[in-house]
Formats: structure tokens, C-alpha cells, sequence
């Protein structure tokens, strides 16, 4: 343990540190995140147990959940909690010292489950490649691969447009005032959740080309619409495949190894936050009713090409709830002066 600047810090351990560091030194926007996070694992540990846990009882909760998570969520949840804790120590210093004895070493980089195996990316050059190689459609126990140019035409639709997958199945050019435009039925729509029933995203700024793209895969989510998961999971399989082949051919890295359907979604997202468009705007193009969702859960802005090629319409805007999400952010700024 040492003291710098009058800040007490522990040094040893494994990725000691930042983890342990007093709330003083932690930046105002990592703060929010912190608290943020904390508040989530609060509510759920409360949902799962019936009540609301005690710090004790998180700590211990918190400590037995570890085995299901990766490195590094297991160390940003371990952060957000002692960084909670040390803010009122004194009522909290059994609790942090259980916590801060658990380190995260031997912990696997990725998690075994379904969502930790989830890309929120699609690099524009690993999208390129993978599109080549689909629409090579390699021969594949000897057969021409069945799914593969539809695969590669959703997966540039979803690019484009940052649809759910499903929410295709409902999506429908029209011409609105002289504007291509895709009508779409909001997946998670309810009272509480989503943009309204449906949103409207102008398409006028597209190519021809990408629009005969969009209508290619919406022709063929229809033609499939009595059969839609196992439709999907092959279009899934097929990107799957083609990836492997790039990874074994040594044209990608086998980071991108878990590129899917959803991917795509998460990399229009980083693409319009790398926009620098106010939140409000990227919740209506995605369908939210709270701009905090893209801003917390979705795919990061450094990730993005920093343009988007569509817009929301007036009226998808004015459905997005007009709170703002406490995360700092330059598109933040962008929003409050344009308002």
C-alpha cells in the first residue's frame, strides 16, 4: 500500500490500482458509469433473490457469480462495486476488504455464454472480405453454399439500415413525399419499451445498388416468414462459415470469429454514434423510446466509419423520450446546442 497526492492505493495484486483506486481520483464520467453499473447488478441481485440484499450480501453474491463471467466483466463489476462501497468506507469496510481479496487471474478472456460470445462490430474490411467470400459461394461438400448470397445481402441491408434481425420481416419500402423510405414494426414494442409501434427511416441518400440490396433481403425474410428461426440460423451458419474460411486462410484475425446477424445492427449503431448524431436521433433509427440505451449498451462510437448514409423521420424523432443519458459524450453536446 502506498500514498500518493494524500490518496491511499493499493498496489499489490493482481490488476491492482485502477481497481482499488478512492473515488477522488476516479474521472467524473467513470463515476457515473460506476454508479450506473452498480445500480443494475443491484436490481437484479434483488430480482433474483426476492429482496434487497444487504453490501454484505451483494459482495457474497457478486463474488459467487464470478465463475460465469469473463476478465473483464468481472473486473468492471468488481470496480463499480468498490468504487460504491469506498464512497461511504466506513459503513462498508468488511464488505470492500472481502471484495478487493478477489482477484481476477486465471479468469478466461471470454465467457462460455451466448452473450459473451456476441461481436458488437462489423470492420469495414472484415465486412468486405466476408462479403467476397460469400458471394464466391465456395463449394461446400460438394455443393454450392444455398444461403450464402442472401446471408451476404442481410448482412449489408442490416449494415446499412440497423434493423433487428426479425424486424425485417415487417419492413416495407414506400415512397413517403417523394422519399424512399423503410416502414418497420419496432421489435420490442410496449407500453414501456421501444420508439411506438413502428419507425420510418429515409432511405433518399442511398445508391440504387443498396436499395436493390434491401429489397433482395426483405423479399426473402417474406418468402421464409413461416419458417423465420431456423431461416436465420442458417443465414447465421453462413457467415459462421464463411468467417472460419478467412480466419484459416489467414485473411482476417480470429477475434472476428463470432461475426453474426446481430453484429451488423451493433455496427450501424457505432456508425451513427461515430456520426456524432444527437442520441435522439440514433434511438429513433434503432427504434428506442430512451436515448440511454445505444449510449450504455451498444456497440462503441470508436468503432464506428463515422457516417450514416439514412435518417430518421420527424415523427420517429419526436417519439424518443426527451431525457438524456448522464453519460458525457460529444453527441451529447451536439444535442443540447441544437436544441
Amino acid at each position: 500500500m502506498s500514498v500518493e497526492n494524500g490518496q491511499e492505493q493499493i498496489v499489490s495484486g493482481h490488476g491492482a490500482g485502477w481497481e482499488h483506486a478512492r473515488p477522488s481520483s476516479v474521472s467524473a464520467s467513470t463515476q457515473t458509469q460506476y454508479r450506473h453499473r452498480f445500480a443494475l447488478l443491484k436490481r437484479r441481485f434483488a430480482k433474483e433473490s426476492g429482496y434487497e440484499l444487504t453490501n454484505e450480501e451483494f459482495v457474497n453474491r457478486l463474488i459467487s457469480l464470478k465463475s460465469e463471467l469473463a476478465m473483464r466483466s468481472w473486473r468492471l463489476y468488481k470496480a463499480a462495486t468498490m468504487f460504491v462501497l469506498r464512497e461511504n468506507s466506513g459503513a462498508n469496510i468488511d464488505a470492500i476488504e472481502v471484495l478487493a481479496a478477489v482477484s481476477s487471474r486465471g479468469m478466461p478472456r471470454e465467457s462460455d455464454r451466448g452473450s459473451g460470445k456476441k461481436l458488437k462490430r462489423v470492420p469495414g474490411d472484415v465486412a468486405q472480405k466476408l462479403v467476397f467470400m460469400l458471394k464466391s459461394a465456395d463449394p461446400l461438400a460438394g455443393r454450392t453454399r444455398k444461403y450464402s448470397g442472401e446471408a451476404c445481402n442481410f448482412l449489408l441491408a442490416t449494415i446499412e439500415t440497423g434493423l433487428r434481425p426479425a424486424e425485417w420481416a415487417t419492413a416495407k419500402l414506400v415512397s413517403v413525399d417523394d422519399v424512399i423510405t423503410l416502414v418497420v414494426n419496432n421489435g420490442k414494442y410496449n407500453s414501456i419499451r421501444a420508439n411506438g409501434p413502428t419507425r420510418e427511416l429515409h432511405l433518399d441518400k442511398l445508391s440504387q445498388d443498396k436499395l436493390d440490396v434491401i429489397q433482395n433481403t426483405i423479399e426473402c425474410v417474406t418468402s421464409n416468414i413461416n419458417n423465420l428461426p431456423n431461416y436465420f440460423r442458417e443465414l447465421n451458419r453462413e457467415i459462421k462459415r464463411g468467417m472460419q474460411d478467412l480466419i484459416r486462410n489467414g485473411h482476417i484475425h480470429y477475434r472476428y470469429r463470432n461475426v453474426s446477424l446481430y453484429s451488423a445492427r451493433h455496427q450501424f449503431t457505432a456508425d451513427a454514434k461515430s456520426a456524432n448524431l444527437p442520441y435522439r436521433e440514433v434511438a429513433a433509427l434503432l427504434g428506442h423510446k430512451s436515448q440511454k440505451t445505444a449510449s450504455w449498451h451498444y456497440a462503441r462510437k470508436t468503432s464506428g466509419k463515422g457516417s450514416v448514409s439514412i435518417r430518421p423521420s420527424d415523427a420517429s424523432i419526436a417519439r424518443v423520450s426527451q431525457h438524456s443519458p448522464t453519460l458525457p459524450s460529444p453527441t451529447l453536446s451536439s444535442d443540447r446546442n441544437s436544441k
